[in-house]
């Protein structure tokens, strides 16, 4: 029976081994109609042993989903760094300006070639369906900025804006959404072992954390996500008995 977890990280090979890499992540399994309902409940059991979340799919809907969900990120971070090499040896100084945005939307292309090569490969004609339909929403933007058409680019920012303001997407090494609340912080050491600390003090779990903005000598902001409303809001009150500026997003 096919299956495989969604998790990982750009490291490879026994050094970038975690022992809580499974740990409430989902775990796709793809029985076919044949497959025997012992191997299924076997492999059930193995997942849910090492601390993953099985959730069963079609073969072919797992495919499409991958693709545009994790192969397609990954062959775009890997395009934009060579877009910017190939500027950066024209003269064009591209990474003089690349700040956080560049950087998070690059990172998968750490991903190693020998992990990432056969799974494009093997899961190549649903990653071409992803391509096309990527490249007919690039060629409406581009024929929208060809033709000085401001409306329509501001149509399709603010749409995507929404959509992805409306998604409540799992955290990373979480099965579902997390409820989330923004701490603003002053950028001094100690500033998140604060929060944390406060926090671990009244026994209240982050399930997931990511650094919205950092700019050295400024203020800046984290995403605390926790697995229930009542952690965030209880993380709310005692980040706030603190005297920390935070709200739930």
């Amino acid at each position: 029976m096919g299956g495989h977890p969604m998790a990982g990280s750009e490291r490879a090979g026994p050094a970038g081994a975690d022992p809580y890499l499974f740990q409430n992540a989902i775990y796709v399994l793809t029985p076919l109609p044949e497959t025997p309902p012992e191997a299924v409940a076997q492999v059930t059991a193995m997942v849910e042993a090492v601390g993953a979340l099985p959730v069963r799919m079609d073969p072919w809907r797992h495919d499409l989903a991958a693709a545009a969900a994790s192969h397609l990120p990954h062959v775009l971070a890997s395009c934009l760094v060579q877009a910017a090499a190939r500027w950066e040896a024209e003269g064009v100084p591209v990474l003089e300006l690349a700040a956080t945005g560049f950087r998070d939307a690059t990172r998968l292309a750490l991903g190693h070639e020998r992990v990432w090569v056969p799974i494009l490969m093997l899961n190549a004609p649903a990653l071409l369906r992803a391509l096309e339909t990527l490249r007919h929403t690039l060629a409406e933007l581009e024929q929208a900025l060809a033709t000085g058409d401001r409306a329509r680019v501001e149509a399709i920012l603010a749409e995507a804006r929404g959509r992805r303001a409306g998604l409540r997407l799992p955290a990373k090494g979480y099965g579902h959404p997390t409820w989330d609340l923004v701490v603003r912080l002053e950028d001094r050491p100690g500033a998140i072992a604060a929060v944390s600390g406060a926090l671990g003090e009244r026994q209240i779990n982050i399930a997931d954390i990511e650094i919205l903005r950092v700019r050295e000598g400024e203020a800046g902001t984290l995403r605390l996500g926790f697995a229930s409303e009542q952690a965030m809001r209880a993380a709310l009150a005692v980040l706030r008995e603190r005297g920390l500026v935070c709200w739930a997003r």
